[in-house]
């Protein structure tokens, strides 16, 4: 039957609801990934139950707003209109009635803001993104998980591509993450790191009941997930919206410095400085935010393009952030660049999805990137798989690939050569935060009490923290430049050198100086 839900059924739904969620996963079902091997069962225990905690509020938030919008759900089937939150949903109900009967391959674009698409579960209708936050119910306990997170500023090379459909820049290894809990790093659910950049222009989430100029995406993947394409329920996204505001946005302006690609396909290459922390700084002043300002808003909803993929984790701040106008300007003339010319409006952004049956849980932020530096880094996995492919290729083919240096080959020599120039970076940047450090120690002596001393000592404190993050980084690279000369030599076919031995020779060499005259490969 189509008729909605009598009030007897509604009130069942909601009294039933602790019961469905008192369950909850047994501690041995926790991921490993977020429980430190040094707990003890008690600390086991307490993450196991503050999770149920959590997960029955949930259910309860979730079984409320399911009775609260049947009716509506019901009104809309009948009418086959509603508000343009159930328009973007194709007029669905929230558990989802759509059949999509397209391929993953089949051409899309933001014509009509997703309405047509046809393909994977984009017409799923429920559990899809984005949403109209301020139209869910929402759970703001200040009991709640809060949010850890770790971004060092990055200092590497940035390659913006153009897709034809958004501005995206993929990230490396290193550049940091965040984990859900209550006490890091002992008592956390779930523990992410950043992958990639993913730009849209209007926002595709709503910012206060507004959609803002701009939305940043950052794609993280789950710590334990390394894989390229990870599964939807093994990804974040961290998300803010930018408006226009008294004060420039130092993120925006870095990714747009030597400009942005305009063409399908083409990518934008320069060297700056990431900075992901201004996502957890203060917000527009007179911006009405009140005591959820900076703070960010989970629910589970989907990708915002096809295939749709419900499962993905959403971390959305709850008011946007300022920019100056000629950087939010600049990103729109690139989309509008990639935008068809039949198109009405300018943009990248999916209509908005229905909002019936979700619920957002309100988290507060504490910064904790010096602890996640000191963390063991993980090797890069991507470089590793390539080398073993390579070698798997270099063994099949050796035959075949006659005189000239095997593509492989040079492939690893480049992969060599962007990590000596990382590490050239970073020694840089660890020699001007180190100094820094030591002016900021020095200048301590002479500085009267008061609130020029706090100052200062804020200042030694933020620069040896990087001055520590630097050598770190550093000591990452030089191990990784370190195994990676053997790797290229066992891939040109070459025995690696014992350290008694003298230096590689020959084409290794001589390929070695000419993409590393400074020497730092050798």
């Amino acid at each position: 039957s189509r008729r909605p839900f009598s009030r007897t059924h509604r009130s069942r739904a909601i009294l039933r609801a602790p019961s469905m969620c008192a369950g909850g996963r047994h501690p041995a079902a926790l991921r490993a990934d977020v429980v430190p091997s040094s707990a003890s069962e008690n600390e086991v225990q307490l993450l196991w139950h503050g999770e149920q905690s959590e997960a029955m509020a949930r259910w309860c938030l979730a079984a409320f707003a399911f009775a609260l919008c049947t009716p509506a759900l019901g009104r809309q089937q009948q009418q086959r209109g509603g508000d343009a939150l159930f328009r973007g949903s194709r007029g669905a109900a929230a558990s989802g009635a759509g059949v999509c009967k397209g391929s993953a391959a089949d051409p899309w674009n933001y014509m009509d803001g997703g309405f047509s698409w046809n393909a994977g579960e984009c017409c799923m209708g429920g559990g899809q993104s984005p949403v109209n936050l301020t139209a869910v119910v929402g759970d703001e306990s200040p009991l709640n998980a809060k949010i850890f997170y770790g971004y060092p500023a990055l200092y590497q090379p940035v390659s913006m591509l153009n897709d034809g459909h958004m501005l995206s820049v993929e990230l490396g290894p290193h550049a940091g993450g965040f984990a859900v809990g209550s006490l890091y790093p002992d008592i956390l659910t779930s523990r992410w790191r950043v992958w990639k950049i993913a730009i849209h222009v209007p926002s595709e989430h709503t910012f206060q009941g507004v959609r803002a100029p701009l939305e940043l995406q950052l794609f993280h993947r789950r710590k334990s997930n390394k894989r390229e394409n990870p599964a939807p329920g093994d990804v974040a996204v961290v998300s803010v919206g930018y408006t226009y505001g008294g004060r420039r946005s130092k993120l925006l302006d870095s990714l747009k410095k030597g400009g942005l690609p305009l063409e399908p396909g083409s990518r934008q290459e320069s060297t700056q400085e990431l900075d992901f922390s201004e996502f957890f700084g203060p917000g527009l002043m007179g911006s009405g935010g009140g005591d959820r300002s900076g703070k960010f808003w989970q629910y589970e909803g989907s990708l915002t393009a096809p295939p749709c993929s419900r499962g993905v984790q959403w971390v959305v701040r709850h008011d946007a952030l300022p920019a100056s106008p000629d950087s939010l300007e600049a990103f729109k003339e690139a989309i509008a660049a990639l935008t068809p010319v039949a198109q009405a409006e300018v943009g990248n952004a999916r209509k908005l999805q229905s909002a019936c049956g979700r619920t957002l849980t309100l988290r507060s932020t504490s910064d904790v990137t010096p602890q996640m530096q000191l963390e063991p880094r993980a090797e890069d996995g991507g470089f590793q798989t390539a080398v073993a492919e390579a070698l798997a290729e270099q063994k099949k083919f050796a035959a075949a690939m006659g005189p000239e240096p095997p593509k492989l080959y040079k492939e690893c020599l480049d992969r060599l050569a962007r990590a000596a120039t990382d590490l050239g970076v970073a020694k840089s940047h660890q020699h001007n935060t180190c100094k820094a450090g030591a002016e900021a120690q020095a200048k301590l002596k002479t500085v009267q009490p008061g609130l020029s001393r706090v100052r200062v000592v804020e200042q030694y404190k933020g620069n040896m923290a990087k001055c520590e993050t630097a050598s770190a980084v550093i000591a990452s690279l030089a191990k990784e430049l370190s195994g990676g000369k053997a790797r290229c030599a066992s891939l040109k076919g070459e025995k690696p050198k014992a350290k008694d031995e003298q230096p590689m020779s020959g084409s290794v060499s001589g390929a070695l100086s000419a993409l590393d005259p400074s020497g730092l490969l050798r």
